[in-house]
């Protein structure tokens, strides 16, 4: 695999936490709405959000796809030529994100992803939804997902394997949730996934994403949750 280099790093970081955005793209972006949903590897957010039926941003990458229900994300070959082609349209304005991930890959999106007149979500890591705050959008909705940590523990066992082999995932998580609380910039909103229950969570993504329902009854017990997975995640990591 293309390896990316120092300076090619130092630039796709630069743009990750900034894009001076060409008016056109502010234009196009002005009346978009996004949510962006957060939780840990394997908490289900993908499962939530194909089932809600809501419009995801495909956006693209340079990553090796997964699996074949990745409909609709661009998939670009790991090349020099792509990675500075990602850079020069990035300090042109023409993109709307930009990030370089730990394993080296790029991913970003454009304007024609997103649509206006509808919810446009994003799946990510808590940080990188409090970076959409600087993209020239409508409304930033966030999203965090939690569960009980035995109902997490099966599914990530199921899904992702072992915890001894995954370890940094862990860290990464454990990270992440702790800026769903901690962060003073925006409140996530919290969204619970009982066992056996993707069509109840989906249903209420739908509802905080198209009429900015949020059940205040829950806040208390996915604060629990998000606590308790936290305390979880920490101890696996050791």
């Amino acid at each position: 695999m293309y390896r990316v280099t120092d300076a090619q790093a130092e630039k796709l970081v630069q743009y990750e936490a900034a894009i001076k955005h060409s008016g056109e793209l502010i234009s196009s972006l002005g009346e978009v709405v996004i949510v962006g949903v957060t939780g840990p590897s394997a908490i289900g957010t993908t499962s939530i959000i194909r089932e809600s039926g809501l419009y995801k941003v495909p956006g693209f990458t340079t990553r090796p796809e997964r699996h074949k229900n990745e409909a609709g994300i661009r998939f670009l070959p790991h090349t020099k030529a792509v990675v500075d082609e990602c850079i020069a349209k990035a300090e042109a304005g023409e993109l709307a994100q930009i990030k370089l991930s730990p394993e080296g890959h790029i991913y970003g999106s454009e304007s024609d992803d997103y649509i206006i007149g509808q919810p446009n979500v994003v799946d990510m890591h808590a940080a990188s939804i409090l970076k959409l705050l600087t993209l020239p959008i409508k409304q930033l909705i966030p999203v965090y997902v939690v569960s009980p940590v035995l109902d997490w523990i099966e599914r990530f066992e199921r899904e992702r394997g072992s915890f001894a082999e995954n370890t940094e995932r862990l860290w990464n998580d454990v990270e992440s949730l702790r800026v769903t609380a901690e962060t003073n910039d925006v409140d996530f909103i919290p969204l619970i996934n009982h066992k056996d229950g993707i069509s109840v969570a989906a249903m209420r993504l739908g509802l905080i994403a198209r009429d900015g329902f949020e059940n205040e009854g829950d806040s208390e017990e996915a604060e629990l949750m998000r606590r308790d997975l936290l305390r979880e995640m920490s101890l696996l990591t050791v």
